[in-house]
Formats: structure tokens, sequence, C-alpha cells
């Protein structure tokens, strides 16, 4: 080697080593945050995985919190900071959030929160979801965290504060291709898909990051097979093998034995206008995919009369799909976008249910709703969306439907859905729901439908079980209060003897939701002053929402009387001046003034109380 080759070399790797072994000072001295591959050496192939390990630890107890989730490009939790080192030419990779692109990267997600502590919280991301590698050469990895926060006191005022951790940098080396390594690896992708297509994700991140021709011919195919086109879609978007990729995607399309996948034209606009400009700027970019596009849709369109059935209908929805969202729509676009309309309308039967529930949360409110209801009628048994639309345009129709569900046991409605019902009691169904309860079943779902179907000649059998001793029922706080919001409606003197603050919270989020709020507005005021945290804290809440003006002086008398109160725990205290300072600020009904609200931060002694005076926070039932 040269001599000043080699020097260089040595300079770079004493540099490498020596940010690699200092701590970062912006990170806390108890606080160990540290990356690492897990392959040593970490040397890799082009196209070969490359997965790192992110490390959080401290020994300072509960003083760290972190919010963890998977590295992922798309999440903004992590950032990532790639340096070429020894010479490596700056374009020997590709950073794929600088693709000209409107997909985002795909990404598996977890996530979870819980205090740092000695033993390791480890995270592991994948460095091919950032960067494609296309040369050569050498290179140093340091990343930056916001996942963790520093759990403030409680003379701090407690809540958390956001941290920004650097870690180490990190060596790897990349070599030179290696065509029978990824002949292979091809084959070992390939041979995985078959013996277990469950792990298709992991199947397409691998082929993705071969980017070989055939592995993007193989993305391709799969794309098109009518599967799930997600991640494979965003695979294709950020490959560097366009001239395998267009040519197969555009002889699908015009392909009237084929059902292309939806958004095929979007995308193969996008492709087809990277290899003619590259990736770099481009003044004139949004141009040319807008004469890209319009090319593909009317490629599309010239194969409607070769199309029947099923493949018309997907084949008419693309080009509904593309003129919808079309970003310069003329007065000529808008005559032939209502006749789209109604053809994809009158074959919406044929359409797959994602293709069916895409259109009918864009055409709702565009069209005549009486014109949607065939579409909502087919799709409401097993939609929980086209449900709610039929409850709102045909009520009559959608109660026969629920009980009809409800009444079959192979049905597994869930209770959300019946809280779409319109108020509606039914005696025909008091022997049945009576039956549910007196068999011990305090489902959510049983006590919704008394909710919402139940009539006064429940009142006896609904007292009689909310009346049980706890230990021998399992009633959780939603079946609770479905039967509260069922009793303030026939007999409200009696639901308020059975209302509990262990329940409150959720009480009032139920409340929150009935058409006839007035009925809970005693309720919110009786428990406004208890001395329970939440059940204080949430009736203010719902005051807010629904009670008079009048609602605004008790509500700031009871946040005055918390501030002289020492009765309640640090986290107690602080959950309730957030609630009774979101009342204040939150209300339809009434608005501070600026002077109201200075004094209103002043009097706060928490961050949240804070941040909500300051506009920066708002809570909602």
């Amino acid at each position: 080697m040269p001599t000043t080759k080699r020097l260089r070399l040595l300079v770079s790797t004493f540099i490498l080593l020596l940010t690699s072994s200092v701590a970062f000072p912006e990170n806390p001295a108890d606080l160990d945050y540290h990356v690492r591959f897990t392959k040593d050496p970490a040397t890799y192939r082009p196209g070969e995985l490359i997965q790192f390990e992110l490390s959080y630890s401290s020994k300072s107890g509960e003083r760290y919190q972190g919010t963890w989730s998977t590295p992922n490009p798309n999440f903004g939790n992590v950032t990532l900071h790639l340096e070429p080192q020894g010479g490596t030419p700056k374009d020997a990779f590709v950073d794929l959030s600088k693709l000209y692109s409107a997909g985002g990267q795909g990404g598996s997600f977890l996530s979870g929160v819980g205090l740092v502590s000695v033993a390791p919280v480890v995270q592991r991301g994948e460095l091919t979801g950032w960067f494609r590698f296309v040369k050569p050469g050498r290179y140093s990895l340091r990343v930056t965290s916001m996942e963790v926060s520093r759990v403030k006191r409680t003379d701090e005022g407690g809540g958390f504060e956001p941290l920004t951790l650097e870690s180490n940098a990190i060596a790897f080396t990349i070599e030179a291709p290696d065509s029978a390594w990824e002949t292979q690896e091809l084959a070992n992708i390939l041979q995985d898909l078959r013996s277990d297509p469950r792990t298709a994700y992991q199947a397409c991140t691998r082929l993705a990051a071969l980017d070989t021709p055939a592995s993007a011919r193989e993305i391709a195919s799969l794309y098109l097979s009518g599967a799930e086109p997600f991640p494979y879609e965003e695979a294709l978007r950020h490959s560097r093998q366009l001239a395998t990729i267009i040519p197969e995607l555009e002889k699908a399309l015009i392909d009237p034995a084929r059902t292309a996948p939806s958004g095929m034209v979007h995308l193969l606009a996008e492709l087809k206008t990277r290899e003619l400009l590259g990736d770099g700027p481009e003044p004139h970019r949004a141009e040319v995919q807008e004469r890209n596009f319009a090319h593909y849709n009317a490629q599309l369109l010239a194969t409607l009369p070769q199309r029947g059935g099923p493949q018309r209908a997907a084949a008419l929805y693309d080009i509904w799909l593309s003129t919808e969202w079309a970003p310069n729509a003329t007065a000529d676009q808008s005559v032939s976008l209502d006749r789209l309309r109604n053809e994809v309308l009158a074959s919406a039967s044929e359409l797959s249910s994602n293709r069916q529930l895409q259109f009918l949360a864009s055409a709702w409110g565009k069209m005549p709703s009486d014109a949607m209801l065939p579409l909502v009628r087919l799709m409401a048994p097993n939609n929980p969306e086209a449900f709610k639309k039929l409850c709102e345009s045909a009520p009559e129709e959608c109660v026969r439907l629920a009980v009809s569900q409800v009444q079959d046991p192979k049905q597994n409605v869930p209770p959300f859905e019946i809280l779409y019902l319109p108020e509606s009691p039914q005696p025909n169904l008091d022997d049945f729901l009576r039956h549910r309860l007196k068999s011990g079943d305090a489902t959510p779902l049983s006590a919704a439908l008394i909710l919402r179907l139940g009539s006064t000649g429940l009142h006896d059998t609904v007292v009689e079980f909310l009346d049980k001793p706890e230990p021998n029922q399992n009633l959780g706080c939603d079946s609770r209060s479905y039967l509260l919001g069922y009793l303030y409606r026939v007999a409200p003197k009696d639901a308020k003897k059975r209302f509990t603050t262990a329940c409150a919270a959720q009480a009032f989020r139920v409340f929150h939701n009935e058409a006839a709020t007035d009925r809970f507005l005693d309720a919110a005021r009786d428990n406004l002053g208890s001395p329970d945290s939440s059940a204080s804290g949430y009736a203010a809440l719902f005051l807010s929402f629904h009670g008079p003006a009048s609602s605004l002086e008790p509500i700031q008398a009871r946040l005055d009387k918390l501030h002289y109160s020492t009765s309640h725990t640090p986290q107690a205290f602080e959950e309730l001046e957030m609630l009774l300072a979101g009342a204040l600020m939150q209300s339809g009904n009434w608005k501070l003034t600026t002077s109201e609200i200075a004094t209103l931060r002043a009097s706060c002694t928490t961050d949240g109380c804070r941040a909500i005076a300051d506009g920066k926070m708002s809570l909602g039932l």
C-alpha cells in the first residue's frame, strides 16, 4: 500500500477509535447508551442485512423512562449518522430518505414504555432500511436517540424532560459485490418464503436489501400476485433496478386478464420519473411525473373494453382513484369524476373489501347518501365503518342488523359497533338480554346492548345485577358504565345510588358519547367535589363539554381548593390539576380571557398544567 494511502487510513481509523471510546457530554453520566453491530467482525457484502442494536441501561433506579419502539426511518425516534471513512466516496451509498418518492419506508413497529434499569433495554434495527450500499468502502455509524426522558422530581413540577442521547461511533466495512453469494442468498430467501408464507415481510426486507435485477423481479412478481401489496410496493419504490421493474409493471397494467394492485398507476409514474430524471433535484419533476401519470392512466383506461367482472371493476376503481386524487383537476375531469364514481359504485360488489372501504370513505359526502346505501348495506355486516354509516342513514335497518347479529352465536360483534346504534328500546329483546345478565354474562357487549336497546322492563334485572357483591361478579368498568348509562335513562335516582368513583373516568367517557348528555349533568355536578381525583377531574371535563356556562365558577373553585389540599398523592394531584385546567381551557361554552389564562398559568404547580394553560396540550374524553 502506498505510504500516503496507508497514512490516510491510519488517521481515519484513529479518529474513529477516538470517537468510539469517548462518551458524549450530552449523555447523563449515570445513563449508558451505546450502539453495536450484531455481527463480528462487522464486514458485509452489498445486499446483506446489516443489523445493529441500541442498548440503554442505568444504575439510578427510577430516574429515566424510555418509550421504546423498533428503530425505523419513518418513526423519528432515532437518527442515523453515516460517515464514509478512509477515502470511501460519497456516492458509495444511497440515502433512501432522499429518494424522490411519495412513499415512506415500511417497517415493523413494537412499542412500549418502561423505566431504564440496570438490565439493558435492547432495540434492534436494520441499517439497510436507511441506506443502500452500492460500492465497497468503510463507514462510521453513530445514532442519536430521542427515546429516553428524565423523570422530573416533584419539586421540579413533575413530568418528564426529553433527552437527546448520542451513541458511540462504530465502524463497518462493505466488501466488493459477490455474484455467487447474491445467487445463493436469493435462492435461500425464496426457499424460506415457500416453506413458510408467514415470513413474507422478512423475505421482502431481504429481497429489498439484496436489490439485484433478479431480486427486484421477484419483488415485482410478489407485488403483482394479488397478495397485500405492502411492503412490496415500498421495496419497489426504493429499488435501483428500475430497468427491470418498470417493464414488468407496464406489462401487467395493460393485461386485461390481470387485476393490478391498487395505486399501481401512481407507482409506475413515480418510478418512470426517477428513471428519466434520476434522484437529484430537478425543477420539472412534478410536471414530468404528472405526464407519466396521465400516460399510464390512459393505458389502463384503454383496456376497459377488453375487461369484465372483477378485473374491469378493479381497473375502474384505479382510474377513479387516480382521477380523484389528481393534483390539478380541470372542469372536464370533474365531470369525468362524477361519471367514474357512479361506474365504480355500480360495480362495487365485484371489488375487494379493501377497495370497497376506500371508495366508501372517499365518496361518502361527495355522492348522495341514498345512492351509497346499497354499498353500505353490502358492507355493513362485516365492516364497522359501513355499519356506522348504516346507523346514520337508515337507523331502523341498523338496529335490525345488530339484533340479528347478536342473536347469532357464530357472529362476533364488537361492543363499540353497538354504540353506533341509535337509542331504540326493544321490549321484544328483554327476555334475551335478561337471560344474558342472569346467566352471569356481564361482557361489555351485553351491557352495551342494554344501554342502546334495553326497555324499562329490564330495570329490576339491571339493578339486581349492579347490587351484587363485587367479588361475586366479573363486572369491569366498561360494562358497569354502560349499565349505569341505561339506568340514568330509565331511573336516574337509582343510577345515582350506584355511581362508583372507581369507574368514574370510564363512566364519563361513556356519557360523553351519548346523544342525550343532559341526563348526566347531575352526576358530573355531584362528583366535581369528590375527593377522588379521577372522579372529580373527569366530572369537570364532562361539564366543560356539556354543561352550561355557569359550570365555569364551580370548576375554578375546585381548582382553588385543590391548591390548598394536602390529601392527594403527587400523582393524583398532578392528574387532577391537569384535568381541571383542561376543563377551564377547552370548553365550548365559555372562553377564558387573556388575563384569566395568565392567572390560571400562574397558579399551576405542574408542567402539565402549565402546558395546558399555554395551549400546548389538550385533554379529551
